[in-house]
């Protein structure tokens, strides 16, 4: 079973996502944190091509929101 993970970015992504974007990731894992493949498609999902790149997860560029 799996949660909708709710992630705010710290800094500058991509050229596409800045700091302050806050998304949901739609994840198969409800501790943690979402997959990077998981973040990718859900920044792509909102923002179009090339929105995932460099998206990867890490403490330094996400908060979990929820």
């Amino acid at each position: 079973m799996g949660k909708i993970w709710q992630l705010k970015t710290k800094i500058k992504i991509n050229n596409k996502i800045g700091p302050g974007f806050t998304f949901n990731v739609p994840s198969n894992y409800s501790t943690g944190h979402p997959l990077d493949t998981e973040i990718k498609a859900a920044l792509e999902a909102v923002g179009g091509k090339d929105a995932g790149m460099c998206s990867g997860w890490g403490s330094q560029k996400y908060e979990i929101l929820s």
